[in-house]
């Protein structure tokens, strides 16, 4: 599965599979040069079966996009 946000950070993107554990990926926002200065970054992962996601933003980002394919 392939995570794809639009974020304006600094600072990660986490989804998280329901059922605990750790995030399975983070993915890193640069610092933009301000807070609608949005960048596309995305990043690989593996799910076994279908299930929830939900989304952890650490630090400053701000989310405008997100989309999950694959």
């Amino acid at each position: 599965m392939t995570v794809t946000a639009a974020a304006a950070g600094p600072g990660p993107v986490e989804p998280w599979v329901d059922g605990g554990g750790p995030a399975p990926v983070t993915v890193p926002v640069a610092a933009t040069a301000g807070p609608y200065d949005h960048r596309t970054v995305e990043a690989s992962f593996v799910v076994g079966e279908v299930r929830d996601l939900r989304l952890r933003l650490r630090g400053p980002v701000r989310l405008a996009r997100v989309g999950f394919s694959g």
